[in-house]
């Protein structure tokens, strides 16, 4: 059985106490109708530089550019094995200071007030590093996920990515 690998990036913008999400559109086929940060796949150039597709990505579906990105950060990196696919999603958070953007065929955007976000309807995943990431971040260190389930629900179990050599 041969095994691919996927990798993707996702962003979530802040401005204020809003944040910036993307409620996708319903003929996407990945999580088509439900809200998301914005990201895409790698590009073969980015394999080694998840932070250039973040950054691509932005400005691709937002119209905002690096330049008007700051904190730019890796909070998370989600595994999960999907069929024969690994999935490695890396998960970014930032702030800007615009509230402009210019929309998209992958969605619509909306700033949403962080008192609203988790109350849209979202993937398990995205949700569960929200809940996190409101609860405990900004955080220095790389939270890592393993999606699966228990019982028969979604879950991500999480460690901290940490450098073992002295």
């Amino acid at each position: 059985m041969s095994i691919r690998l996927r990798q993707m990036t996702t962003v979530f913008l802040s401005n204020r106490s809003d944040w910036l999400l993307m409620k996708r559109a319903d003929t996407r086929v990945l999580a088509p109708g439900l809200w998301a940060g914005v990201g895409g796949h790698l590009e073969p150039i980015e394999v080694s530089h998840p932070e250039m597709c973040a950054l691509r990505e932005t400005e691709e579906e937002t119209g905002i550019q690096a330049g008007q990105v700051h904190n730019l950060r890796l909070q998370a990196i989600l595994h999960r094995r999907r069929d024969h696919e690994i999935r490695l999603q890396y998960l970014y958070v930032g702030h800007v200071e615009t509230r402009e953007f210019r929309n998209t065929e992958e969605g619509v955007l909306y700033w949403v007030p962080r008192s609203e976000v988790l109350a849209k309807p979202m993937a398990a995943s995205t949700r569960a590093f929200l809940e996190r990431f409101f609860d405990e971040g900004p955080a220095e260190e790389i939270w890592i996920g393993t999606l699966g389930k228990q019982d028969t629900e979604p879950y991500i179990q999480w460690a901290t990515l940490e450098d073992w050599e002295p």
